[in-house]
């Protein structure tokens, strides 16, 4: 990226004016990389960091969703040496993550996004959201086991420390997860707790889970005596992941969008927070008939025009 004035980007940021930045920039409250900023100073957004007040600069973005079919063999986390990421297979021009995680034996749905809000809500084990799978088991699964999946079932996973062959050094282990000799392990119990299951035919079911533990579902499948084939995530919360190819993405729609962040108590935005500068204007806004106030933001953001709005200010809303 081309550089460009430090006055100008912080003006770009939504931080306050030109004007007013060369006047902080001036009093030393902006600093670059560490040192204090100079008036007239070029800065690099990409490279640079750049603080002002001690908080970290950088430019509001809209806030994006989408809603990706990820292929079996795709990680969801970093990719291993060789392998490939779901950041890898998706071609978005903001930078997004994905919202939990699938693991690379499984496909299906998963969400991707940059508003880091969102994430948290959906992550936070308090927050219990949908997520359905369709599962395809080696065999016919029979009734009682479907059962004893709607009820909750026990499994045990193993922990303990373990030498890592190449350095000598002890790390963690969980039965699973990593393969090799477990000194000293320790076994633990899981207890699921009730969902929903609904058999689709002799060897294929959908599970409800609003709990998110580490390979889940194929540890349930086990401890009911059987193993998972195939595994898909087909649904999270009102989001379908639909007759998608694997691979394919799309942005979520309006509506799905706003009901996403309703359900996880968040005001439904389409922007990050944006710090603006009220100036004094030319006295136009008195022939509005209501209070008016000008505001000087990032150039980017809106257009110079005239905008009606809602100001919640201590929880009282004003229009």
């Amino acid at each position: 990226m081309t550089t460009l004035r430090l006055q100008k980007y912080m003006s770009e940021c939504g931080i306050c004016s030109r004007r007013h930045a060369e006047e902080a920039i001036a009093r030393g409250e902006v600093r670059v990389n560490g040192a204090v900023a100079q008036i007239g100073q070029s800065v690099d957004p990409e490279k640079d960091h750049i603080e002002f007040g001690g908080k970290l600069i950088k430019r509001s973005e809209a806030l994006v969703y989408y809603a990706v079919n990820k292929p079996r063999g795709i990680e969801t986390t970093c990719a291993q040496k060789g392998g490939q990421s779901i950041v890898d297979i998706v071609d978005i021009p903001t930078r997004v993550f994905p919202i939990g995680r699938l693991d690379k034996d499984s496909s299906g749905l998963i969400l991707m996004t940059n508003d880091g809000r969102l994430t948290h809500r959906l992550l936070h084990p308090s927050f219990e959201h949908e997520k359905e799978y369709l599962v395809t088991t080696y065999g016919k699964i029979d009734d009682h086991s479907l059962e004893a999946l709607r009820r909750g079932v026990k499994y045990s996973i193993t922990e303990g420390p373990k030498t890592n062959p190449k350095t000598g050094k002890n790390s963690h282990f969980k039965s699973g997860i990593k393969s090799g000799p477990v000194r000293n392990p320790v076994k633990q119990f899981v207890q699921t707790l009730p969902c929903e299951v609904k058999r689709a035919s002799s060897d294929t079911f959908t599970i409800i889970l609003t709990e998110g533990k580490n390979r889940q579902i194929r540890r349930m499948v086990e401890a009911c005596g059987h193993q998972v084939k195939r595994l898909k995530r087909i649904r999270i919360e009102h989001i379908l992941l639909g007759i998608m190819p694997d691979g394919a993405y799309r942005e979520l729609k309006r509506g799905e969008r706003e009901e996403l962040l309703r359900r996880a108590a968040l005001p439904v935005v389409d922007y990050a927070p944006i710090v603006g500068e009220v100036v004094h204007g030319d006295g136009r806004g008195h022939s509005l008939g209501f209070p008016t106030a000008n505001i000087v933001m990032a150039a980017d953001v809106l257009p110079n025009e005239t905008f009606s709005c809602r100001v919640k200010i201590r929880e009282e809303i004003y229009l």
